[in-house]
């Protein structure tokens, strides 16, 4: 109600106004009350004032609709039915509520809000080489979907990963953002076995892109190949096949240890597998009792080579040395090494070299030294030289050998009436029913020594 300064005045006004979307049932919303002459008094006119029992606009719920039509007067106590817009609600599954006409308007309630939950579907991978993992309410509000590069793989801007998440609009949940770029890009370098690459941490290396590889020194594809192109693809760097070793050992073969052994090499002994024979002298091992050692090409982790590394010396004597008519302290069980010796012992009856009844064999680089055996001698002392006479020194007592007796100067030693001089030869006799026995034989007889007449 709205009076005029001078209401009480004549022709003064008091104007009636209904509330906001409120009117009469004749649809007034403002109703005046005049102070009137009428006769000798001034009264109010009208004298009554309608009540505002109808609410005249469409109530407003925000994102819902109602069942209102204009057609209709909504008196007080009068409801309609608010239902909220898809994807909208109240709270949990309730979507829609009543709404009462009051004396001051349609009653005021809670509008809808959206569903925290995205209908729509997460954006698809660009690739289907890219996997996505959802998180178990991916569907609602900051729920996610997560998209991973294959290995290697990255996009534009480096990422190997990429996350969408159930996110609110002003008019719904939607996943954003709303699309996932490609992984194209080869982000790290490609691995080659034994082989380097021209790729660059610099360059950005998409898909289609190619580098080139190079085997490492002493190292192929195949024959003379020793490069191949990679190609980035969809799925990261092409794999390809590694380089491997050429099977050649390019060094040499371990020297000899000594010049006396022999080597043969097979034909392409410088191929994997290829060998080099080391062979002893005859007679000649190493100590672990081989004649013969076998040096192959083969592969290590890093290159061919020619294993084992070295070659054992030859420096052991095998078997057992021999010298004719005679025994020695060999013994199989005992290593001989270089420079060492057995004593032979020359049988009875024999001597060697200077009238010795024994002499060492020495173990050399080319076998048990080649020496002399026994040979048949008189081992007793030849006789004594007579009275006026002397014996002539000898450097063998072999069969055979002979010691000259000399008489002293104006003697000689006469046989069959002539002077002579004596000699005695080692001679060999067989005695009936004995072993052959050596002695010392008189050639000359001897005879009585006596004076030369002319001798002073």
């Amino acid at each position: 109600m709205t009076p005029s300064l001078d209401y009480r005045s004549e022709n003064g006004v008091i104007l009636y106004t209904c509330p906001a979307d409120m009117a009469t049932v004749d649809n007034g919303t403002i109703q005046n009350v005049t102070c009137t002459r009428r006769f000798t008094k001034f009264v109010f006119l009208p004298k009554t004032v309608q009540e505002c029992l109808v609410c005249i606009a469409e109530p407003i719920v925000s994102n819902a609709t109602t069942d209102w039509d204009q057609t209709t007067v909504w008196y007080i106590g009068d409801n309609v039915t608010a239902t909220c817009l898809d994807k909208y609600h109240l709270h949990g599954d309730v979507v829609s509520q009543t709404l009462t006409c009051t004396a001051t308007g349609w009653e005021e309630v809670e509008g809808c809000v959206l569903i925290p939950v995205c209908y729509g579907e997460p954006p698809p991978a660009p690739s289907p080489h890219m996997t996505n993992v959802t998180s178990v309410d991916f569907r609602n509000a900051t729920g996610t979907v997560t998209y991973t590069c294959p290995d290697l793989m990255g996009t534009r801007d480096g990422r190997s990963e990429q996350v969408v998440t159930c996110s609110e609009t002003p008019t719904e949940y939607v996943f954003l953002p709303a699309s996932v770029e490609d992984c194209d890009v080869c982000i790290a370098e490609p691995i080659v076995s034994n082989a380097t690459t021209d790729w660059d941490q610099t360059t950005v290396w998409y898909i289609g892109d190619n580098v080139t590889a190079t085997c490492l020194d002493k190292y192929h594809l195949h024959g003379d190949v020793v490069s191949q192109t990679l190609t980035c693809t969809a799925t990261g760097w092409e794999e390809v096949e590694g380089c491997v070793l050429i099977p050649v050992c390019y060094g040499e073969p371990p020297p000899a240890p000594s010049p006396h052994m022999t080597n043969v090499t097979s034909v392409d002994f410088r191929n994997a597998t290829g060998t080099v024979t080391y062979t002893c002298p005859d007679l000649m091992g190493t100590r672990d009792g081989r004649s013969e050692q076998v040096v192959t090409c083969s592969e290590t982790p890093t290159e061919y080579v020619f294993l084992p590394a070295s070659v054992e010396d030859c420096d052991v004597c095998l078997g057992e040395p021999t010298a004719a008519n005679a025994t020695t302290d060999w013994a199989a069980a005992t290593l001989y090494l270089i420079g060492q010796a057995v004593t032979a012992t020359c049988l009875q009856g024999h001597l060697t070299d200077g009238d010795s009844a024994s002499k060492n064999l020495s173990c050399t680089s080319t076998g048990w030294e080649a020496v002399g055996g026994c040979y048949l001698a008189c081992v007793s002392a030849p006789p004594s030289a007579g009275e006026n006479m002397v014996r002539d020194e000898h450097n063998s007592s072999g069969v055979g050998s002979v010691i000259h007796y000399v008489c002293s100067p104006g003697f000689l030693l006469k046989q069959y009436g002539e002077p002579k001089n004596a000699r005695r030869s080692c001679a060999e006799m067989m005695r009936r029913g004995r072993s052959l026995t050596k002695h010392w034989l008189v050639l000359i007889p001897s005879g009585r020594s006596q004076r030369h007449p002319t001798a002073p």
